[in-house]
Formats: structure tokens, C-alpha cells, sequence
């Protein structure tokens, strides 16, 4: 069939009282709803909770009413932050110490060559300057995995937010019997395992 094939059935429905029994056929079969079949639960936004996460870390899990689940997080940035400004304080103290020890050797009694001290002292503020790094740096990656674990959480938390939990799963309980007892001809105990499924 052709546009003109459709456009001329198009033109009979608008004609005729058709449209009006296709368009209204829906409405009168579905219109009837029994309350009690359909209960609208709350629902919480995916991504507002993910704004909220990515502004304050624990404020989507707030939003998405899970209590406990704030303050962890509050708690784990709160000690991922302490200890990045604590290693930044030492990086910042060892790399002013290997700075100084660099400008200012401390040479022998020969005036040419540095002492042993000095050498050891020099060695020991850079190994310290970079382990202090390094552990910083590890601190803020860790912050940044924990802060994108924090938006996702929040995220998949309100999706299952009115995901119905109480009712039974499907499989019915495992139920397990032990009866201990005892053989009467060789006088040895047994023990019987039952499963019911």
C-alpha cells in the first residue's frame, strides 16, 4: 500500500466515529485500577543522589535515608584528609631539611670533600622526602577511588530504594536435622543428617 493507500484511511477515521472508539478503547480499559493492587512507593532520585555524593560525600546516602552508611563515609574521608595534610607536613619538612643540607655542605677538615655525616644526613632527607610523597600521593588516589565508590553507592542506592526486601525470596528455608543415637548391636553411637528442602 502506498501514502495515498494510508492517507485515505486516515480521511475515513476522521470522518466517521472511529478515531473516537480507538482513542477512547484505552482510556475505558484501563482506566479501572483497584487501589489495593497498586501501591505507589516512594522513589528517590538516581541522580540526585549522585549530585548530592559529588557535592558533600555522604549527603546522597542521607538523601537516600541510609543512616549508617554517612558517617563510614564521613569517617573515611575525614582519615583519608588527616593523613594526607600529616604526610604533606613531612614532605614539606624533610624536602625544606634536604634543600638547606644541599646549600650548605658540610665539608672535612680538608675543605674539598663532605663529611660521612653530612652524606648520610643528605641521603636519608631525600629518601624521606620521597616516601613522604609517595604516600601522600597514594592517599589522595585512594580519596579520589574512595570519593567515586561514594557517587556510585549513592547512585545504585537510590535505584533499589523501593525494592521490596521483606517478603520471601522464592526458595523456600533450607531445614537441617541432626538426631544423635546409638547402634544397639555394636553399641556405637550415629548420628543422622536430614534435609528437607
Amino acid at each position: 500500500m502506498n501514502w495515498s493507500g494510508y492517507l485515505n484511511i486516515l480521511k475515513l477515521c476522521l470522518t466517521s466515529n472511529l478515531l473516537s472508539v480507538f482513542l477512547l478503547f484505552p482510556v475505558l480499559v484501563f482506566a479501572q485500577t483497584d487501589s489495593l493492587d497498586y501501591i505507589q512507593k516512594e522513589q528517590k532520585s538516581p541522580a540526585g543522589a549522585m549530585l548530592r555524593s559529588a557535592v558533600l560525600p555522604g549527603w546522597g546516602q542521607v538523601y537516600n535515608e541510609s543512616y549508617l552508611k554517612a558517617p563510614l563515609i564521613f569517617g573515611v574521608f575525614a582519615g583519608l584528609a588527616g593523613g594526607v595534610v600529616y604526610r604533606h607536613d613531612q614532605y614539606a619538612t624533610y624536602r625544606d631539611r634536604y634543600k638547606k643540607a644541599i646549600q650548605n655542605p658540610v665539608y672535612g677538615p680538608d675543605g674539598k670533600t663532605t663529611t660521612g655525616t653530612y652524606d648520610r644526613n643528605t641521603r636519608l632527607y631525600k629518601l624521606y622526602r620521597e616516601f613522604y610523597r609517595d604516600e601522600r600521593d597514594k592517599l589522595v588516589f585512594y580519596m579520589g577511588i574512595a570519593y567515586l565508590l561514594n557517587i556510585a553507592d549513592a547512585y545504585v542506592d537510590a535505584h533499589l530504594f523501593d525494592f521490596d526486601v521483606d517478603g520471601p525470596l522464592g526458595a523456600p528455608p533450607l531445614q537441617v536435622l541432626l538426631t544423635p543415637g546409638l547402634n544397639w548391636r555394636n553399641a556405637t553411637p550415629t548420628l543422622t543428617l536430614t534435609l528437607n528442602f
